[in-house]
Formats: C-alpha cells, structure tokens, sequence
C-alpha cells in the first residue's frame, strides 16, 4: 500500500513512517523541511516538501496513495486553524486525485515523559480524564498497521 503521510517528522508521524516502511509499505512523507527524515531513509520512502498550511506540495503527495494519513499537530508558532485549512488542502487533492483513504489522528491531551504542561493543559487534561474517560483509554490504545501480504 503507498501512505501519504502529514506530520511525518512529528512525535506521532515519525514512528508512524518507520512502521509502515517496516511493514513492507510505500511511503510519502509530506515535511515543511525534508532533512529532518534524513536518518530514515530508504527505497521506500519518498519526501515531499510543502507546506500544508499555505497547499503547497499537498497535491504531489496525494498523488497516487492508496490512503491519506495526517497526523498534523498544533504548535505554539502555528496558526490556530492549522488542522482546518491544512486539512481542506488535503481534502481537495484527495479529491482532484481520486483517493478516498483518508485517517486522521488528534493528540490533544497526549504528553511526553518529562514534558513541562501549563497550568490550562493540566486543567484541561484533568477535565477530559474526568468527562471523557471511556474516550481516553480507547485513545491509549497504540495498534500496528498490518504486514503487506503477497497479492
């Protein structure tokens, strides 16, 4: 299977690319600055550079994936519309090139060991354990994709 992946040099998409590639999959890794996959290289990776935000490179990406997956995450230097506009960019050219895979993941309220969290994201982390617990656990859940089989 060819993986277009968004947010492919993130917390998420980086161990999300190596997986898949180690699954025997294709992938395209969308990236604002490739370098930042240089130690994952391999014959079945392809980088793409764009930026997802502004379209540009988006439609490159998507063109001839089997499934789309965006794993773009909100930064403190990013626009607060990110994941809206990036989003209907990827939509669009999911559109254009006729691929109609499309999985997305949101992290909010996933941290890292050691990580330093503002007094809001503690209080937001405690409301969403308290509100939405049944939700969380079944966020925890980290599965695999599947090995590529003969076909």
């Amino acid at each position: 299977m060819r993986l277009a992946v968004f947010g492919a040099t993130g917390r998420t998409g980086r161990p999300l690319v190596q997986q898949a590639i180690e699954r025997g999959h294709d992938v395209v890794a969308f990236a604002r600055d490739p370098s930042d996959l240089d130690d994952l290289a391999d014959a079945a990776l392809t980088v793409v550079r764009g930026d997802a935000y502004a379209g540009d490179g988006v439609a490159e990406a998507v063109a001839g994936a089997d499934a789309v997956v965006s794993v773009l995450g909100q930064t403190k230097a990013g626009p607060d519309d990110l994941l809206t506009v990036a989003g209907d960019n990827v939509l669009d050219a999911m559109a254009d090139a006729g691929v109609s895979r499309f999985v997305t993941l949101v992290g909010a309220g996933v941290r890292e060991d050691g990580e330093s969290v503002s007094l809001t994201g503690k209080a937001m982390g405690t409301l969403l354990r308290l509100l939405a617990k049944e939700a969380l656990e079944d966020d925890a859940y980290v599965g695999e994709l599947p090995k590529v089989g003969p076909a």
